[in-house]
């Protein structure tokens, strides 16, 4: 019942040291596969600034996974809140 609980209420803390080196981890993978986009797409238009978009939208997802982690309630709510979006 202690575990569920300390799920609820996102008992979970990270250090600025764990941020920094998960969005820096973040920032040098998807920058891996958006420099290979960029070399290799072969459409119309031009594709550095999808591969920019890609790279920002993997830190924002870095960042909303980070302050979800282990709370049920706060990713209940994210779900929520995504889905308003989306059907508006």
């Amino acid at each position: 019942m202690d575990e569920f609980l300390a799920k609820l209420t996102g008992a979970s803390t990270l250090s600025i040291a764990d941020i920094l080196a998960r969005l820096m981890l973040a920032f040098l993978l998807t920058s891996s596969i958006a420099l290979l986009y960029a070399r290799t797409y072969r459409g119309y238009g031009r594709p550095q600034p999808m591969a920019m978009v890609l790279v920002l939208v993997s830190l924002a997802t870095a960042g909303i996974i980070m302050a979800i982690g282990d709370n049920l309630a706060l990713s209940l709510g994210m779900v929520g809140a995504l889905s308003i979006v989306r059907f508006r």
